[in-house]
């Protein structure tokens, strides 16, 4: 009797496994062949975590408006030219913290964006709110952060300064400006993914930073914009 318990438990369980390798396939090749599903749901990843325009964006820019001037000076206090920060054809500030889970979540992958998009026009510009510089430092140096970073301690922000004159009220808030300095996209929720179900019921995970660099500066071979997920 146990023998046949045992037989009959692999035979269930090689029959599942061909069934989830067959939804997996048949999800992969929606992704790639079926272009036109692939971009309605990335419409819907676009409408949910991109405002449009006049829409809220976490701060109080909103998309179209120009990077404002502001004051801004790094770690020890030494200014910095904000202007001449800025990328050629794109520019992303990632307001960010030591103490923020999320802001820690998705910096890995926005360094790899960084160094991926560096030729292609792209600079990123941090601005931190760690009251604890040695943290901050510690966390720069341990995830390799390539870019300029503005220092503004949570809670003694300069009226002059960033976090006062762009309005960013929570953290992490991301913001992609273009060529010209005019904001494309900006939420607390840029550096999330989102999790769509199609009309068959598939579902897709779609990076929402991925997809609006991809908006100015092209997609590159790696990125995974929107990818098949078992439910």
């Amino acid at each position: 009797m146990k023998k046949f318990v045992a037989v009959g438990t692999v035979g269930w369980i090689m029959a599942g496994a061909a069934i989830l390798y067959g939804w997996r396939s048949q999800a992969v090749a929606h992704s790639s062949e079926d272009a036109p599903r692939v971009n309605v749901l990335v419409k819907m990843a676009q409408q949910r975590w991109l405002p449009e325009t006049g829409s809220k964006t976490g701060c109080k820019l909103m998309i179209g408006d120009a990077l404002p001037k502001f004051a801004a000076s790094d770690f020890d206090g030494k200014p910095l030219d904000v202007e001449s920060l800025c990328g050629e054809k794109a520019t992303l500030l990632i307001c960010w913290a030591t103490w923020c889970g999320p802001c820690m979540a998705g910096l890995q992958h926005e360094v790899r964006l960084a160094r991926a998009y560096e030729d292609k026009g792209l600079r990123v510009i941090g601005i931190n709110a760690d009251k604890d510089v040695a943290k901050a430092k510690a966390a720069i140096d341990v995830l390799n952060i390539p870019w300029p970073m503005i220092y503004e301690p949570r809670n003694a922000e300069s009226p002059a300064g960033a976090t006062k004159t762009l309005g960013i009220h929570s953290w992490p808030t991301l913001l992609l400006f273009d060529g010209q300095r005019k904001l494309i996209a900006a939420s607390p929720y840029l550096n999330m993914s989102s999790i769509m179900e199609d009309s068959e019921g598939n579902h897709y995970q779609i990076d929402s930073l991925d997809w609006t660099i991809t908006r100015v500066l092209g997609p590159l071979d790696w990125v995974p914009i929107v990818t098949p997920v078992l439910p």
